[in-house]
């Protein structure tokens, strides 16, 4: 089963099929600004980490897969959302192997934790200077 481990497999799938990114911002959600999404995006198994804001999200479509994934971030220190993560992950299988606290659940759903400064993905719109951790939430269906 595909599991994207993070938007540089996004743009790999992109460069082999055609693809068309969509991306919204929360600027740019519908209603009064509030991000009242919980738990993270849509027909995710992880709870919602409780100071996470959503930056952003991307929308990939290619000719046999679609990838969607979500950035949220936090001024809460990496330690601590880790710590959140490991407590609460409903069975999804740990996986450090990427060098990131990454859940990988059961459905295919992947959910990655960085630091604000080091790599990950990103999608034209920065964290705030409060934001130290990013969280990222993917999805792959065919």
């Amino acid at each position: 089963m595909f599991r994207p481990s993070n938007a540089l497999l996004v743009a790999a799938i992109c460069l082999t099929v055609a693809c068309s990114p969509t991306t919204t911002t929360e600027a740019e959600a519908p209603g009064d600004g509030a991000v009242s999404v919980s738990p993270l995006g849509a027909d995710v198994d992880f709870e919602r980490y409780p100071n996470a804001e959503l930056v952003c999200s991307q929308h990939v479509s290619g000719n046999t897969m679609h990838i969607t994934w979500q950035l949220y971030a936090t001024s809460d220190a990496l330690d601590e959302v880790t710590r959140f993560y490991r407590r609460n992950h409903d069975g999804s299988v740990i996986d450090l192997s990427l060098g990131y606290f990454m859940l990988r659940a059961p459905n295919g759903h992947d959910l990655s934790l960085h630091a604000k400064g080091d790599k990950h993905p990103t999608c034209d719109v920065e964290p705030d200077a409060s934001h130290v951790t990013v969280i990222i939430d993917s999805r792959a269906t065919r």
